[in-house]
């Protein structure tokens, strides 16, 4: 072998030596953005893990006056035509960072109230009416938080005039 091919040989192993490094290097900063990655994962899988499954109506926490319709118990449906107050409670509790929405399919009679309340709350009471319960109602008003200037009815804490909601709202 000749001076050149030996150059040559040392100058191909040095591009080859430099090549193996750049694949090495490239290779760590993979493994370190796919180790972080998995550590994301992780905490979302932590997160949706305390947000739960979906939750539905519970059909033994049902007033007469209403229906849980379909298999997944997620739409509730007035009976009949009576102006009464009927509420439906949720099979689980509601997890520590708690999220829900309501859309509302159709008119009624009567008001609707969307909110929050213990199992203990009378199913024939409105949500937000009754103690220790709270509520945002299709007129707009925020029943159950007691603040400044907030006013009062049957000895509960409201606050009107906020936006109303309707058919086809969420």
């Amino acid at each position: 072998m000749n001076q050149l091919e030996r150059e040559l040989i040392a100058k191909m192993e040095e591009c080859q030596k430099q090549q193996q490094q750049n694949i090495d290097a490239k290779l760590e900063k993979c493994q370190k953005q796919q180790q972080q990655n998995i550590v994301d994962l992780r905490k979302t899988v932590a997160v949706l893990s305390e947000i739960g499954l979906i939750n539905r109506w519970d059909s033994a926490a049902c007033d007469p006056s209403l229906a849980l319709i379909g298999p997944e118990q997620l739409i509730v449906q007035r009976n009949g035509e009576e102006d009464a107050w009927g509420s439906v409670i949720a099979e689980k509790p509601m997890s520590k960072t708690p999220y829900f929405e309501v859309t509302i399919l159709e008119e009624t009679i009567g008001f609707v109230s969307i909110g929050l309340a213990t199992k203990q709350m009378p199913l024939d009471e409105m949500v937000g009416y009754y103690e220790g319960t709270y509520a945002y109602e299709d007129d707009g008003n925020f029943w159950g938080h007691e603040v400044k200037g907030c006013c009062h009815e049957n000895g509960r804490p409201y606050i009107g005039k906020k936006p109303s909601f309707d058919v086809g709202d969420v």
